[in-house]
């Protein structure tokens, strides 16, 4: 696997770290998700934007103080009325298992995958 897809690989695991700690304990999946937030996470992080509006919606959940988890967050992006495809991809993220440990080192590399995006985007220009 080229180190470039690696960043993709990261969303995944901080989405589905996210997700997985929520179906354990409904206090789990925002915990872990606050450990992603404090490193410097945002939704614009994301290279795929279905990834960044999957995690804006956790970030709306836990600010709301409700759960964080795959039947959760579905609802909260049918309420935004999300793309079908996004809610898809929601489905898939659910049913990967990520170590909820190594949240803060998955978001260290969607952060870096995006400097380096907008870097080479620059570059480009």
């Amino acid at each position: 696997m080229s180190a470039r897809l690696w960043p993709e690989e990261a969303e995944r695991g901080v989405l589905s770290a996210i997700l997985g700690a929520g179906c354990v304990d409904v206090d789990a999946g925002p915990r872990v998700l606050r450990r992603a937030r404090a490193t410097g996470l945002h939704p614009s992080h994301f290279g795929l934007a279905s990834y960044g509006f999957i995690y804006e919606a956790m970030l709306r959940l836990e600010q709301d103080g409700l759960p964080v988890d795959p039947v959760s967050v579905a609802a909260e992006l049918d309420r935004d009325h999300a793309d079908p495809l996004i809610v898809s991809k929601l489905r898939v993220l659910a049913h990967e298992l990520a170590l909820f440990t190594a949240t803060e080192r998955y978001a260290e590399i969607v952060r870096t995958g995006s400097e380096r995006r907008e870097i080479e985007e620059r570059a480009a220009s």
